[in-house]
């Protein structure tokens, strides 16, 4: 398998709880962000196997106030 190119990633509608990656890659493919309070991240979410795109957006719920994030598309 090839890999493919992730573009364009940007945070946007940041709420108290809430947040929403956005990416684009060169080619239809499936997303998955993997994210935590640490850099060894821990928490990941996947798009569905059978859902390939060119723009890639995911919500992640749960977050904390004041909480710093790391993330990775």
């Amino acid at each position: 398998m090839q890999a493919v190119t992730i573009q364009n990633v940007s945070v946007c509608n940041v709420t108290d709880s809430t947040a929403m990656i956005l990416w684009t890659t060169a080619a239809a493919a499936g997303g998955q962000v993997d994210f935590g309070v640490t850099p060894a991240l821990g928490t990941s979410f996947a798009q569905p196997i059978d859902t390939l795109n060119v723009l890639h957006a995911v919500v992640l719920h749960g977050l904390q106030v004041r909480q710093l994030y790391y993330f990775r598309v």
